[in-house]
């Protein structure tokens, strides 16, 4: 059984992977060891292992046998299919977050807007997308 500990560098492991792979830190078709990744992001390889298992439910990562591990390949039409139903999904939780927000978030919201508007300004997509993320973040 995992320990609360475990848990939470589990949870620590999947955000900064997440992270890595949509602010192209690990484009995709990228090839990885756990070991790598390990070093890297400096967790441990248990709650590495559960957050990559985590990654590839989401289907971000995909196991390679004897190979490591590979970050996907975006596939234009089923993320065309995804934005679509994202899009439903994204004007449902801003209505709920725009009623639930406590000050402190909605603060947060606009200097992380603010942030973003600023990287797009400057075409720092990589920034941009590392503030899309923590605006995700924000909520939770």
């Amino acid at each position: 059984m995992t320990n609360v500990a475990e848990k939470s560098l589990a949870e620590q492991a999947y955000h900064r992977i997440e992270e890595m792979i949509v602010t192209l830190q690990l484009p995709p078709g990228e090839v990885f060891s756990e070991a790598e990744l390990s070093k890297k992001i400096e967790i441990g390889r248990t709650p590495l292992r559960e957050a990559l298992q985590r990654l590839s439910a989401d289907r971000l990562v995909k196991a390679m046998p004897r190979r490591g591990m590979i970050v996907t390949e975006i596939n234009i039409g089923e993320q065309l299919k995804l934005l679509e139903t994202r899009r439903v999904l994204d004007e449902l939780m801003a209505s709920r977050a725009a009623r639930r927000a406590t000050p402190d978030q909605r603060q947060k919201l606009r200097e992380c807007a603010q942030s973003m508007t600023a990287a797009a300004q400057q075409q720092d997509m990589q920034e941009f997308m590392r503030l899309d993320y923590q605006f995700d973040l924000i909520l939770e």
